[in-house]
């Protein structure tokens, strides 16, 4: 159902914009709304697609756009485990557990599948939510509340935040995951704090599986070795006053890593999100929103659009869309004046999406979907679209054989496509030749 309508409007004269802007007016539930949008992220503004409102009856936990796009999971304080189809608006399988759902994840080695974890300590594992055929349940060997899930895609390692553990687990048969091992619990981190839980809050796997970047509410961010439990290193999150040089480190809330997984968005619960360089405790860049201590909760953040563009939740309802490089404000999705606390956003081709969930509406609660036309950059498109036919075949979950058959095939059309995209494409040969070094480094830094 499209419900607004957005155009350039040549009554508004550009020239007080900065370079790289252009002023629309959008038409929908604020007729005449004005925004001044940077083209070099956005072809248009994100308009307002559909509200999802027949799922949750009170807050959502944790949500995420499946691998295709087509669809968006939900967990709430409700108990329900939500599936929706993200064009048509309408739910499609609902599940109700024991306990509010904390977290889920899509499983991006199979369709349709997908884990998700509740406050009881029960998590599970959906292999297809089309056949109804239920879950099977994760081994952890413990009960406590299961806070963050992620996959490696490239093995089908699972881990999960479960109570202040970190778990690293595997299908020891079909469909059936166990933990097998255990990360160290980070230790002490700051003697003048008074909360000291361990609570992991976002989970990130690097290099093929091999590491896994943890984002404590209390304890920054430490990135561990696997296997050998190694601390590698360890983001300290600080925060500038103008009148105090420094302050202790301040709480992290969920994080995000860049497509290139080059940088991690935080948010500190103090009125910002800042960006790190991954591995330092240099802050890069931080993005400002209006904040309210009635309404001081962890925010979800996220980036999109080849990571140009990040985003957060919100405590009074307008979720702020940066320019990830320049910091500059480039659109507000209002929500009236709901708290805004779970946003997740996917990027397919030249076509963008976001789900923002308001919180604390009991009945009332509703998911926003937001979508826009992105700009294509010549050199992303195709180096994203070389990586992923790449990955495919390098992680697809088959015997060795077939996966041998499939680097032949699928790399020859990979090259094939390459060769003709670089002859009829007008970029730049110096940008092609950055393209052949950037691929194999986007593939090594990726996993």
């Amino acid at each position: 159902m499209h419900v607004g309508a957005i155009r350039a409007d040549p009554r508004i004269r550009n020239g007080s914009l900065p370079k790289h802007y252009t002023r629309f007016t959008v038409h929908d539930s604020a007729p005449g709304q004005v925004y001044d949008i940077s083209m070099t992220s956005l072809k248009s503004p994100y308009f307002r697609l559909h509200d999802l409102t027949d799922g949750h009856q009170d807050t959502v936990n944790c949500m995420a756009f499946s691998p295709s796009g087509n669809y968006i999971a939900s967990g709430g304080d409700d108990a329900k485990l939500v599936i929706w189809d993200v064009m048509k608006g309408i739910s499609l399988c609902q599940v109700t557990m024991n306990s509010p759902v904390l977290s889920l994840a899509w499983d991006p080695r199979r369709r349709g599948a997908l884990v998700f974890g509740c406050e009881d300590g029960v998590a599970g594992f959906i292999n297809d939510f089309k056949s109804k055929a239920g879950s099977q349940k994760i081994l952890f060997g413990t009960e406590a509340p299961v806070y963050c899930l992620a996959f490696d895609a490239s093995h089908g390692t699972l881990a999960a935040g479960v109570g202040p553990e970190v778990h690293i687990a595997r299908d020891i048969s079909h469909e059936r995951y166990a933990t097998y091992n255990l990360l160290p619990k980070p230790g002490k981190f700051n003697e003048e704090r008074s909360d000291n839980r361990i609570r992991p809050r976002s989970l990130h796997f690097l290099k093929y599986g091999a590491r896994l970047v943890v984002s404590y509410l209390n304890h920054g961010v430490i990135c561990w070795d696997v296997d050998s439990h190694a601390r590698l290193w360890q983001i300290e999150p600080e925060h500038d006053h103008g009148y105090i040089a420094r302050v202790p480190p301040v709480n992290s809330g969920f994080s995000a890593l860049s497509p290139n997984c080059r940088t991690l968005l935080l948010s500190n619960l103090s009125g910002a999100i800042e960006l790190y360089p991954l591995g330092q405790s240099k802050l890069k860049q931080s993005f400002k929103y209006v904040s309210d201590a009635t309404r001081n909760v962890p925010l979800e953040v996220a980036f999109t659009h080849n990571g140009q563009v990040v985003l957060s939740g919100a405590p009074r309802g307008n979720v702020p869309l940066w320019e990830t490089k320049t910091g500059d404000l480039i659109q507000t999705l209002t929500h009236e004046d709901d708290l805004i606390q779970i946003i997740c956003a996917k990027q397919y081709r030249t076509t963008g999406y976001i789900a923002a969930a308001a919180a604390e509406k009991s009945e009332s609660t509703y998911i926003r979907i937001w979508k826009a036309q992105l700009t294509s950059d010549a050199r992303e498109s195709l180096l994203d679209s070389l990586t992923s036919t790449w990955k495919f075949y390098i992680y697809a979950n088959v015997e060795e054989n077939v996966r041998e058959l499939q680097f032949y095939i699928l790399g020859g059309i990979a090259l094939i496509v390459a060769t003709y995209a670089f002859y009829r494409d007008s970029t730049s040969m110096e940008v092609k030749l950055q393209l052949l070094v950037c691929m194999p480094l986007r593939l090594y830094a990726t996993h």
